[in-house]
């Protein structure tokens, strides 16, 4: 019999945790998804649904 551990404050975790705890998404919003790099990078990154493609075909 297994038991589910859910980690505390999980709303202030790494969306990667979430994803891993709660399973994949149920729907997902394109006009608010939003793609962020950011960290030890020269230049931080913050991209729409419709700009990751456009960034990505240049």
């Amino acid at each position: 019999m297994s038991q589910s551990i859910k980690t505390p404050n999980i709303e202030k975790k790494p969306s990667s945790l979430r994803y891993y705890q709660e399973g994949p998404p149920k729907s997902i919003d394109l006009n608010t998804w939003r793609l962020s790099v950011t960290g030890y990078v020269k230049n931080e990154l913050k991209l729409t649904y419709n700009g990751y493609f456009r960034f990505t075909a240049s």
